[in-house]
């Protein structure tokens, strides 16, 4: 019989209404804060739900200068890619021998 193999997911890379990143998000909740805003993104006129918490003022090259071309991404995938990034860069050189692929430079061809 094969051995099981185990996966262990750690750490926190945080990006959701009340804060992007560990110690913004930590201190949005220390303070009480409520992320819980009206939804701007789309209509909700046929909806009954008018409220959620939504990422705003969140800026996808701000974390991705050329590596993506923002247009091409869904606005999941780009959240995704940023908590990512956001735990990525939390690692200590001993912990992280290897670059993930996301973080490579790519060559920009402008």
């Amino acid at each position: 019989m094969k051995p099981r193999r185990r996966i262990v997911i750690t750490g926190l890379g945080i990006v959701a209404a009340n804060g992007i990143g560990k110690q913004a998000f930590w201190n949005s909740l220390l303070a009480g804060e409520s992320a819980i805003d009206f939804i701007t993104h789309f209509d909700t006129q046929e909806y009954s739900v008018k409220i959620a918490g939504v990422v705003k003022d969140f800026n996808f090259t701000d974390y991705f200068q050329n590596q993506f071309k923002p247009s091409r991404l869904a606005r999941q995938t780009q959240l995704a890619l940023v908590a990512a990034n956001v735990r990525w860069s939390m690692f200590t050189a001993w912990e992280a021998p290897t670059v993930p692929w996301w973080l490579k430079r790519r060559p920009t061809h402008e």
